[in-house]
């Protein structure tokens, strides 16, 4: 097992996220498959989504913790955790629109993954695992916008470009992921 980079952030009730960015050809029922599997040996909760119009690993934080609370309430769109975070990611209530987003298609060769649980050594060791077992490498730039990612993640989100130059941010990305992490909590509030 090489160093992988993963973002291991606490959320709520002792559960942590841990979150990265990967690249290569992924066959997507393989992948889920190992998903399912993963969850039932370890106990955690496996998410892969694809990366192209996410606008940072915060985007992708803020939006697993939102799935968390809405769950814990009683209030969560999906049945489970993995679909909310995506309903959550794409700031929609329909689960079609949100799979349409972010879920894994063929062809897709930038994704992320999220994975939760309750120990951060069993995240960090579930997410090694299953990008091993996949042979996909890490890649943090998957989870990184630039100039052509922007734009899609703007049409997407129906974001203006004077919506983003209202938004005090160090710069256009910065601006960006916090008009999706807006949206996402938007959602969380008209539960």
């Amino acid at each position: 097992m090489g160093w992988l980079p993963v973002k291991v952030v606490e959320l709520s009730d002792g559960l942590v996220v841990g979150i990265c960015g990967l690249r290569g050809p992924v066959d997507v029922d393989v992948a889920l498959k190992l998903s399912r599997e993963v969850e039932l040996s370890f106990g955690v909760a496996v998410q892969f989504f694809d990366a192209s119009l996410v606008a940072t690993w915060e985007h992708v934080y803020f939006s697993v913790l939102n799935a968390v609370k809405a769950i814990e309430a009683g209030k969560s769109i999906a049945k489970s955790i993995g679909v909310e975070i995506l309903v959550r990611l794409s700031g929609q209530r329909q689960i079609s629109v949100a799979l349409e987003m972010f879920g894994l298609k063929g062809g897709c060769r930038m994704l992320g993954l999220a994975v939760v649980g309750r120990e951060r050594n069993m995240v960090e060791k579930v997410i090694h695992y299953v990008v091993e077992k996949l042979g996909l490498e890490d890649d943090d730039a998957a989870l990184d916008v630039d100039r052509g990612k922007a734009e899609q993640i703007m049409k997407a989100f129906n974001i203006k470009d004077e919506e983003l130059s209202a938004i005090q941010a160090e710069g256009e990305s910065e601006a960006l992921a916090k008009c999706c992490i807006e949206r996402c909590a938007l959602l969380a509030l008209e539960s």
